[in-house]
């Protein structure tokens, strides 16, 4: 942090990333950018869009929430805009990237609707910015989708083409009946609307504007 170095770590995770925002709040060199489900008694209550840091990292870190059961075709421009916007006044030196499996649809803990290729897309847009780049793990309480979706994840970062065929090994027949990469979306309403997502994008552009690019 002594040159001024700026990272920017993304929490694309299911749960606020509350520890980490919390670590890095008072920093103007450390942006964080958490999406996560946002709803009355889900853990751990934190990360509304209103809250933005604190002291000089006022306005660097920014939230993202989301209702239950969001689809891709709500998260991923949700996501892309965001990560947009954040590239173009923080313009970070390096990129620190957590992807939890309890984000894809199917996990016992999460609250999605969210494929792994819809994730993918995400994290293809950051890898637009040409800065070096950190992934990580995370959580993932359904163990076959978060294999699968760390597996192609992990393809897409190398810009590595695999069969979509789950090849032999000790543990083949957990992943029936299909035996295939792709997971499922659940037959689920999508409790999201675009015009309030497009509402938080306003108000997360607004501090970036007001708090980050009026002090570069």
């Amino acid at each position: 942090m002594r040159d001024k170095v700026n990272v920017c770590i993304c929490l694309l995770f299911v749960i606020s990333g509350d520890g980490v925002e919390n670590a890095f709040c008072s920093s103007k060199y450390v942006m964080t950018v958490s999406t996560h489900l946002h709803e009355a008694g889900y853990f751990p209550g934190t990360g509304n869009v209103t809250d933005i840091g604190i002291g000089a990292g006022r306005g660097y870190t920014v939230n993202a929430p989301y209702d239950r059961d969001i689809s891709g075709e709500m998260f991923v421009p949700y996501f892309t805009e965001i990560a947009q916007a954040v590239y173009e006044t923080f313009r970070p030196n390096v990129c620190v990237i957590q992807c939890g499996g309890d984000v894809i649809s199917g996990d016992h803990l999460g609250g999605t609707n969210l494929l792994p290729g819809d994730c993918i897309s995400c994290v293809k847009k950051i890898l637009e910015f040409k800065v070096p780049f950190i992934f990580l793990g995370g959580g993932g309480y359904n163990i076959i989708n978060t294999a699968k979706y760390w597996t192609a994840l992990t393809a897409t970062i190398l810009n590595v083409e695999i069969s979509k065929d789950i090849p032999e090994n000790d543990f083949f027949l957990d992943f029936g009946p299909d035996y295939v990469i792709d997971v499922c979306k659940r037959n689920v309403k999508d409790k999201n609307n675009a015009q309030d997502l497009s509402q938080k994008v306003c108000v997360i552009k607004d501090n970036l504007e007001r708090y980050v690019r009026s002090a570069s």
